[in-house]
């Protein structure tokens, strides 16, 4: 079973939903999370209908207003017992507090594999920034704690090392 995570902006467009389909097809996924997708709610079934057929999905568009996370899998393959959590990081050092508490608190407790993805907004170590402002140490030390406390490890993955980019800054958010 293969299993990714993306942050796509911008999913209400066909170019981008046929892009995902190509990526699907391309690495052959069984679970794909997408977050920011910020998908007009009201559409959303009928796209998934026409477009992703034979795929079941989840999101949390009524706990967020902008429509952070959307989890699709090939129901003919996959049967979704896996532990998996797809995770949007806020953008300040403040904000996240509450996902690292959640997810020690969460982890602490589960004795299944366990598998976490996503856009974590922040970089774990110095080197998986390049250029803009220098990482201060506190902003990583969060995520280090939490990783630390739930003995989590990175897995392989395929792509860009560099998962988010911006005009003179690259960084392993991921």
């Amino acid at each position: 079973m293969k299993i990714a995570s993306w942050n796509m902006r911008g999913f209400n467009k066909p170019l981008k939903q046929r892009h995902v389909q190509g990526v699907l097809k391309k690495y052959n996924l069984s679970v794909l999370g997408l977050l920011e997708v910020k998908v007009n709610v009201n559409l959303m079934d009928r796209m998934i209908d026409t477009k992703f057929t034979g795929m079941s999905f989840l999101h949390n568009f009524h706990m967020c207003t902008n429509s952070r996370i959307l989890v699709m899998w090939d129901s003919k393959d996959v049967m979704l017992d896996v532990l998996a959590s797809f995770i949007y990081g806020r953008n300040s050092v403040v904000a996240r507090r509450p996902l690292w508490d959640f997810l020690i608190n969460h982890g602490e407790n589960i004795s299944l594999p366990w598998i976490l993805l996503g856009d974590f907004n922040c970089v774990r170590y110095p080197h998986e920034k390049m250029g803009g402002i220098p990482i201060v140490p506190r902003d990583m030390a969060d995520r280090r704690n939490c990783i630390n406390r739930l003995e989590l490890s990175d897995v392989n993955h395929v792509g860009c090392y560099y998962t988010w980019f911006s005009l003179a800054v690259s960084s392993k958010l991921d």
